[in-house]
């Protein structure tokens, strides 16, 4: 079943080392320290057995680049744009 994402939002898979995911709905201006403790703060039920003690701990991978820091989502994918050449509208 595909749910589709609002155009003003972006979908995020977490998934976890144990295989385990859960999606969450971010806009392009949250940053990565923005996502880790809202991630950290809505901790899915049944990952409690995984929780960690900090949103800090969480490595956060965006289109696979680390995100960190201060860094957007929508920046991030406005830099593997330009990167790419490809056009992503």
């Amino acid at each position: 079943m595909t749910t589709s994402t609002p155009a003003d939002m972006i979908n995020l898979r977490l998934i976890l080392v144990s295989g385990k995911t859960k999606e969450f709905l971010f806009l392009p201006s949250d940053s990565a320290a923005d996502i880790a403790k809202h991630v950290y703060e809505n901790w899915p039920m049944d990952w409690e057995e995984e929780q960690v003690s900090s949103p800090t701990i969480l490595r956060l991978i965006y289109q696979g680049r680390f995100l960190h820091g201060n860094v957007t989502l929508g920046e991030k994918a406005s830099v593997m744009k330009a990167e790419s050449g490809s056009d992503w509208d």
